[in-house]
């Protein structure tokens, strides 16, 4: 589902984004994610409600944080009514936001924002609080083609990281997936991608189980 912080800067009223609609645009996200969660909960499912915000790393052009305030109180609703929050963001998020946002999950474009979210200086503290990673490690616009072996990918996320156990701490408790734009692949290249993901996974939970 669509973030506030994106959907209010993807609209325009004379030109500019209406930032005026925030509070309106969060009511109306408020009810369709909460009954979302209600709805797949109710099939016994366990519910990861990951809201999108490619336009995150875009500074809010009103006064404040309000874009973040707000999100972040869409975030806390979902873990209210019993589900995992999640955050997609194609880019780095503000830095030292995520001890204020607090998802669950953070998911990301690690092929080329790892640096920049593995160096904010509040991942450590969220991580442990029980954040986890989704690192975006397999690209949609090659359909699981993969351009080099697991193992190569894994080896690069590892330097990215810095060290063994801080790979551990980051990773080991993380998902690996695809980067934004799968819908767009075809049926046949979507299964390939997830296939790769996996496939990247368990060589990260190989190396992680030897040490390195």
């Amino acid at each position: 589902m669509i973030g506030p912080h994106t959907l209010v800067l993807s609209l325009e009223c004379d030109g500019e984004p209406p930032l005026s609609l925030l509070p309106a645009v969060v009511r109306r996200l408020e009810s369709l994610l909460v009954r979302q969660v209600e709805m797949l909960g109710a099939h016994g499912h366990d519910v990861l409600l990951v809201l999108d915000e490619p336009a995150l790393s875009v500074p809010w052009p009103g006064e404040g944080e309000v874009s973040l305030e707000s999100l972040g109180a869409l975030l806390r609703i979902v873990e209210a009514k019993g589900a995992t929050s999640g955050l997609h963001c194609c880019g780095a998020i503000p830095r030292g936001s995520l001890s204020r946002l607090a998802p669950g999950v953070l998911s990301f474009d690690a092929l080329s924002f790892a640096e920049e979210v593995l160096m904010d200086p509040s991942l450590p503290g969220w991580c442990a609080n029980g954040g986890r990673l989704a690192f975006g490690l397999v690209r949609s616009v090659d359909e699981g083609r993969p351009s080099e072996a697991p193992e190569a990918v894994v080896e690069t996320l590892a330097r990215a990281i810095g060290t063994e156990k801080a790979l551990a701490v980051r990773a080991g408790s993380s998902l690996v997936t695809t980067t934004c734009g799968l819908a767009c692949a075809t049926c046949e290249g979507a299964a390939r991608a997830f296939d790769l993901a996996s496939a990247i996974a368990r060589a990260l939970e190989t190396r992680l189980s030897s040490g390195g």
